[in-house]
């Protein structure tokens, strides 16, 4: 608990974002937040309601890009106001939907602490948005048609360096299967760590931000970018942190060609030529184990069997 009953007010004991505020008086320009002058903004912290870490409590900001999701949003939402962790806030960053998003956001205005809704050049422009507004020392974004578990009071309690990175697992609802436990550097050069997954520190967005070159592969370069950075270290947690859309989401069913054609220079550039070598031999022979041995097993087998 905080130090003092007097330092914080409670608007609603029932939602995760109303328990732990701070009223700060006299006006407040919540706009500045995103560095725009033309945006459509509300929540929370434009009615003076404002949050900081607490011994023990450290703020965890959950920041949520969307465009055009009046599908799912809403429930998105609810899952980061049923938690049981209440010191946590919610940034929504809109990229101008037309669809009836909005009215969603606005329905929800008195628990989002800030949300704007403004064109934007791309999810990873909305997740820069999104940082740059963030209040809290750790970061997590929540894909708009993705559910956060109740987890938050687990995760809190291991997020303790600002240099470190904290990541768990996500539920792949399609493929019915937990994704995808911890991450060697090998492991990273094949497949990402889901940002679904992955507490950031406020400190790593000092020094990095989201490339907006690449359009559904953006989490992915920033993770190898990350990964390699010697200021930080990545530590995974034991823990299903979320529901990942793996059917409908922006990862899940675009591709990113930008991506690809820089993926063998982004390897090396990042993880050196030697440890690259390592990974495209290593890689050569899974596929030559599985594809040309198991079958060559198999045929004898079948022979053997007749």
């Amino acid at each position: 608990m905080p130090d003092t009953e007097k330092s914080f007010i409670s608007l609603d004991d029932g939602f995760s974002t109303t328990r732990l505020l701070i009223e700060e008086k006299g006006d407040v320009d919540c706009r500045t937040s995103a560095e725009s002058v033309s945006l459509t903004t509300g929540g929370l912290r434009c009615r003076g309601y404002l949050k900081k870490s607490w011994p023990g409590k450290p703020l965890i900001s959950v920041i949520i890009p969307v465009l055009n999701r009046v599908g799912s949003l809403e429930e998105t939402v609810r899952s980061v106001l049923h938690q049981q962790y209440d010191n946590v806030e919610i940034v929504v960053i809109d990229g101008g939907s037309i669809d009836g998003t909005v009215e969603i956001i606005k329905k929800y205005e008195d628990y989002i602490d800030y949300w704007c809704s403004n064109p934007d050049n791309g999810i990873y422009d909305a997740m820069n948005k999104g940082a740059r507004a963030a209040s809290g020392d750790w970061l997590y974004f929540l894909g708009s048609d993705d559910i956060l578990l109740n987890v938050l009071h687990k995760v809190a309690a291991y997020l303790q360096k600002e240099n470190e990175v904290y990541y768990g697992d996500v539920y792949l609802p399609k493929w019915h299967k937990i994704y995808d436990g911890p991450f060697t550097p090998y492991k990273l050069m094949k497949i990402n760590i889901p940002h679904q997954a992955t507490f950031y520190p406020q400190a790593l967005f000092r020094k990095h931000s989201y490339d907006l070159k690449y359009k559904s592969a953006g989490d992915y370069f920033f993770n190898l970018v990350c990964y390699n950075d010697q200021d930080f270290t990545y530590v995974y947690l034991p823990i299903l942190v979320a529901i990942f859309d793996d059917a409908g989401g922006v990862s899940a069913t675009a591709g990113d060609p930008d991506f690809e054609r820089d993926r063998c220079h982004i390897l090396k550039e990042y993880f050196g030529r030697f440890i690259y070598y390592q990974y495209v031999l290593r890689k050569a022979l899974k596929y030559i184990e599985r594809n040309l041995i198991r079958k060559v097993v198999h045929r004898m087998k079948r022979k053997g069997g007749r």
